[in-house]
């Protein structure tokens, strides 16, 4: 049957030592097969906080593909005062007590290829958790109308990745997508700010023809693309009766097409 939920609980407290109150608390599960849900919640007057993880829920198969990696965490951020902390841990335990130390905001803008700000930007952020790059929940953040984003109170001295391929990186309806990367290093900071994200109009179209070894037009066979900048959604369909694909919404530049076909 099913596994139960399990609890974590604790005190959240500020640099001084006081009790921290309305502090987002959150659970971040790591990369395995039967990985734990995201949960969150918020601490109390007390700074006391509860937190219930509950087991990813599965149908009756699991395929696993892609590094694992058991280290998850527990995340506290005071977002009004940009004070964060964070408890990495491979066994799950039933109390974490954190104390904030001052965090980092991230900010940065988002412009079309004209220098226009993209007021429809989406922006996913991701942190390095043990060896794993894995999405800031909740997710998106979303530009306002002068393209300008902020994310406040995340922990000093992290890797911090807008990354393609992840629930992260930079989009917009309409555009493609953009990626950035800040190390160690130089998050040891109050504030840091990307350069400008730039994102190509998304106004191209693509199609194509699988065929067999011999020839023969492929029916049903799965084909994706990538490239650098591409749009992330959307990049995926399957060929029609006469092996037939066709792309909408594509960026100027290049592409890699893949495609595969299983006959049962």
């Amino acid at each position: 049957g099913e596994s139960p939920p399990l609890s974590i609980s604790g005190t959240v407290r500020d640099p001084s030592g006081a009790s921290a109150a309305g502090v987002v608390v959150t659970f971040r599960p790591g990369h395995y097969m039967m990985a734990h849900d995201y949960a969150e919640a918020m601490t109390d007057k007390d700074g006391r906080y509860a937190l219930t993880v509950k087991p990813a829920k599965h149908g009756p198969f699991i395929l696993w593909s892609g590094p694992v990696d058991h280290t998850e965490s527990v995340l506290a951020r005071d977002l009004k005062k940009n004070l964060a902390a964070i408890h990495e841990f491979i066994e799950m335990p039933t109390n974490i007590d954190l104390t904030l130390q001052p965090g980092i905001t991230l900010s940065g803008f988002v412009k079309d290829t004209n220098g226009s700000p993209v007021a429809t930007g989406l922006v996913g952020l991701c942190i390095r958790s043990g060896r794993m790059f894995t999405p800031l929940e909740p997710q998106p953040i979303r530009t306002d109308a002068h393209g300008f984003f902020s994310i406040p109170a995340l922990p000093q001295g992290r890797d911090y990745g807008f990354v393609w391929g992840l629930v992260g990186g930079i989009t917009a309806p309409g555009y493609g997508s953009a990626s950035a990367y800040l190390g160690t290093n130089d998050s040891h900071t109050n504030h840091y700010e990307f350069p400008a994200f730039v994102l190509r109009k998304a106004d191209r179209k693509f199609a194509g023809q699988v065929l067999d070894h011999d020839r023969k037009p492929v029916a049903g066979a799965n084909v994706w693309f990538m490239g650098q900048d591409q749009p992330q959604m959307d990049n995926f369909t399957q060929t029609d009766g006469q092996g037939r694909f066709a792309f909408d919404g594509l960026c100027d530049g290049r592409l890699k097409i893949f495609t595969i076909f299983s006959n049962g």
